[in-house]
């Protein structure tokens, strides 16, 4: 994974990244999401401690992430 943002739009793993490495010591990832598009550890925070776009897809909903 890139460490920086050139001319690109930053995806959301890129955001997760950075907040995660912000935030992770303060609000430190459970374990508590299985994503099964992501192995992502930050992505997973981002799910886990509901960040704004971050929403779990459920089956009648589809707003998020699928887990």
């Amino acid at each position: 994974m890139p460490n920086e943002i050139d001319d690109e739009i930053a995806t959301k793993e890129f955001v997760a990244t950075v907040l995660y490495c912000m935030f992770g010591a303060t609000r430190p990832y459970h374990g508590g999401i299985d994503l099964k598009d992501s192995e992502s550890v930050a992505v997973r925070w981002a799910v886990e401690v509901g960040l704004p776009g971050f929403e779990v897809w459920s089956r009648v909903a589809r707003t998020g992430i699928c887990v």
